[in-house]
């Protein structure tokens, strides 16, 4: 998508050869035309779809370890010590840095980078597409800053 910004007729034109070769299309002397605007919303539908199972795994993964968590809380108590007791707890109490650094990233850099860039893509699609393909490609976009919104939300959200 940010390539798509920046050289938006050289990334289309690629895929509509790409896609040509891989359906066999035009190979009898026929023409065909794709238009390119239909390869847009295909990749605004795509990264839709990507973000969605992406953002569900580490919704996932985040719900296991608040899980995990609890479950250790209830047999330590149990039992009466730290019986059971993962390294979690002193891994925890000194993060390391590059965890800091990298959760950063994915936390909060990624999600405003990437609606900065979807942001600048529709809007430079506002200028050159026709109202079908704006309609489409503009209620994927607020699918998206939707879901990374809800992302976000999920992930900050304190209990």
């Amino acid at each position: 998508m940010f390539v798509d910004i920046t050289s938006a007729a050289n990334v289309i034109g690629i895929l509509l050869e790409v896609i040509k070769k891989k359906l066999e299309l035009g190979q009898s002397g026929q023409t065909v035309a794709i238009e390119p605007a239909f390869i847009g919303s295909m990749l605004w539908f795509f990264l839709l779809s990507i973000l969605i199972r992406y953002f569900q795994t580490v919704i996932l993964i985040n719900r296991q370890y608040a899980y995990i968590h609890k479950v250790e809380e209830n047999l330590c108590s149990f039992l009466g010590a730290d019986y059971i007791c993962r390294e979690g707890k002193a891994y925890v109490r000194s993060y390391p840095i590059f965890s800091k650094w990298t959760k950063a990233l994915y936390t909060v850099i990624f999600p405003i980078f990437l609606m900065l860039v979807v942001s600048v893509k529709i809007y430079k699609e506002f200028k050159i597409l026709g109202m079908f393909y704006l309609g489409v490609n503009t209620v994927l976009f607020l699918m998206i800053i939707v879901s990374v919104v809800l992302y976000w939300i999920q992930l900050h959200h304190k209990k």
